[in-house]
């Protein structure tokens, strides 16, 4: 199990359609930019057999490229990465990967400018968050989370000398013993021609010390010291952090079952983790507020392309001007819900900016919920700033136990998850307590369990945009039953626990790879072919 950091669980800001597969793709691009150290002339882009159905139209490939030449997750740049890297004659080309592994696995094999040529391959975990698994023929364990020394050296570990003087400086020479050590001999078939150690580190260093280090022992086989930069500035040693709460009970019992209590427990949890200030972790939950608004007014107001066009674009377009007109079935409030959320899930679908909550996939679910809420209840933007801090919190909880990614544990992990955090968050704009709150989110996600991953063709679009619309319904639903009173019989620990097992069931045609479900339908079968033909 693995604490997760707020902004693990509420982001990234992202170009979508896909957290674990554009987003994540994009940072795994960009980590392997950092440790290849040059830009790349030639480009092979590997997938695992599940990402080589859905690739296209998720836009893997164009993230992995962005990242590779140096585009961040959130840079518009991605929609024309592939056309960019066509005209300078970089490829990519994409194969499958050979070797058995997890879900998600994608490899970067570059040759440089310089004429060097290196492997990196990484997984997405979901949500944005990724691992680097390989570097060559070394495994690893980097998240990403933080930065180190990369060094490069004749073939064998650096020299004990060279990381004697790095703990001087400051630099977690412990944490190698962790299984955080890159070394490892020179690989055969030319990609790795020296050996590889990675030493995390809380600060960089600037280029005259690395300049220094490599110069004083250069005659131990120290070739290169070149600073790998993390997607988080953490500045904690990983043994020093430490996580406020790990499980529900424990986030209640810390509120004293006093809701106003819960958003700063969040922020102190936070620090814990990270070492931020709280006024730096209430400011990045701000702009992903004005994120979500972004994309709701793009999505209501902009005409929206979306990747493959299985669907129109404009059916958030629709259901508000069905709501404006008083035509809506159960109110006017409700219907504004589905707008947003439809609004949000096509701007993610067009490859427009959205925040994943938990991931882009389940986009919508927070903000229909939230900003409709907030609207109802005329909450301030400090308060609803404090109900995501809240939902973040119980996805954390859930992310600890329960994976976020639809190809791994089906869609229960996203949009089941997501309205699980939008419950808990309308329960305390709606002045619930903590238990409400927490009922709430547990009642949410039981509706959810069992949830199917099962697109009917790559892109992010059937059945995923409506689907987003599910999670806001049944979001609502418990946070309505909650604040009346009525509580879930499984507590909310133990329907985390449920959801696990039910994704450790869940069989593999129902994991995001087109082959069950609404995937396995003949009209399925008609969008794949469509699809298909729109990528040749």
């Amino acid at each position: 199990m693995q604490d997760l950091s707020l902004f693990d669980v509420l982001g990234p800001v992202m170009i979508g359609p896909s957290s674990s597969h554009t987003a994540g793709a994009t940072r795994i691009g960009w980590l392997a930019r950092q440790i290849i150290g040059a830009p790349p002339a030639a480009i092979t882009l590997r997938f695992e057999p599940g990402l080589m159905h859905t690739y296209k139209g998720h836009g893997t490939d164009a993230g992995l490229v962005a990242g590779l030449l140096g585009h961040r997750e959130d840079d518009p740049f991605i929609r024309s990465a592939l056309a960019t890297a066509k005209a300078a004659g970089l490829g990519p080309a994409v194969e499958p990967l050979a070797a058995a592994g997890p879900r998600n696995r994608m490899e970067c094999d570059v040759l440089t400018v310089n004429g060097d040529r290196r492997r990196v391959l990484g997984v997405s975990v979901g949500g944005g968050n990724v691992i680097i698994a390989q570097i060559d023929d070394i495994e690893t364990h980097l998240d990403g989370s933080s930065g180190g020394l990369l060094l490069q050296h004749d073939g064998t570990a650096a020299d004990q000398g060279v990381l004697a003087e790095l703990g001087r400086r400051g630099f977690w020479v412990d944490a190698m013993r962790e299984g955080r050590s890159l070394s490892g001999p020179a690989s055969k078939g030319g990609h790795c021609t020296r050996g590889l150690t990675f030493v995390p580190g809380p600060v960089a260093p600037d280029q005259a010390q690395m300049a220094r280090l490599v110069s004083e022992h250069a005659s131990q086989g120290l070739r290169e010291a070149r600073w790998v930069p993390g997607l988080r500035d953490l500045r904690l040693n990983p043994a020093d952090r430490q996580a406020l709460f790990a499980s529900g009970a424990d986030y209640l019992r810390l509120a004293q079952g006093q809701a106003q209590a819960l958003p700063s427990i969040a922020v102190q949890y936070e620090q814990g983790l990270t070492g931020r200030s709280a006024e730096s972790i209430r400011a990045e939950a701000r702009e992903l507020l004005e994120v979500m608004r972004e994309a709701v007014k793009t999505g209501l107001e902009q005409p929206l392309r979306l990747m493959a066009g299985f669907v129109p674009g404009d059916d958030g377009k629709r259901v508000w001007a069905r709501a404006a007109d008083g035509k809506a079935l159960v109110g006017s409030r409700f219907a504004q819900a589905i707008a947003r959320s439809l609004a949000v899930a096509e701007v993610n679908a067009s490859m427009g900016k959205v925040v994943a909550a938990p991931t882009a996939g389940s986009c919508g679910v927070l903000p229909g919920v939230v900003l409709t809420v907030a609207e109802r209840t005329g909450a301030p933007d400090v308060r609803i700033v404090d109900a995501l801090l809240i939902a973040a919190a119980v996805g954390a909880i859930v992310g600890r136990v329960a994976s976020f990614s639809g190809s791994v544990g089906g869609c229960q992990g996203e949009v089941g998850i997501a309205a699980g955090m939008a419950a808990a968050a309308a329960a305390y704009l709606g002045q619930g307590d903590g238990d409400a709150i927490f009922h709430a989110a547990a009642m949410a996600m039981k509706n959810l369990i069992g949830l199917a991953c099962d697109p009917a063709a790559g892109p992010v679009e059937v059945p995923c945009i409506k689907r987003n619309v599910g999670g806001v319904s049944i979001a609502l639903s418990a946070a309505e039953m909650a604040l009346a009173g009525v509580r879930s019989a499984i507590p909310f620990d133990e329907v985390i626990l449920a959801l696990k097992n039910a994704q450790d069931l869940l069989h593999e045609d129902l994991r995001d790879n087109t082959l069950g479900g609404l995937g396995s339908t003949p009209t399925a079968a008609q969008l794949k072919q469509r699809w298909e033909c729109m990528c040749r």
